[in-house]
């Protein structure tokens, strides 16, 4: 699990694997700046990763 900030770059290169970045709880696509929760380091071919910090750990809390 790793707290991060996202960059047009980095928001770029997801989309490039075919990866959309947006919550996967509430559905929120993220833009830059934003910061998210990734819980894999490798997203690629698998479930969504992402998640809102405040959706993650009310999640994993209950």
């Amino acid at each position: 699990m790793k707290e991060i900030v996202l960059t047009h770059r980095s928001l770029s290169t997801y989309r490039n694997f075919g990866i959309e970045v947006k919550c996967r709880v509430c559905g929120r696509s993220f833009q830059s700046g934003d910061r998210c929760i990734k819980t894999r380091p490798r997203a690629a071919h698998e479930a969504n990763p992402f998640f809102c910090p405040e959706h993650f750990f009310t999640e994993n809390i209950t």
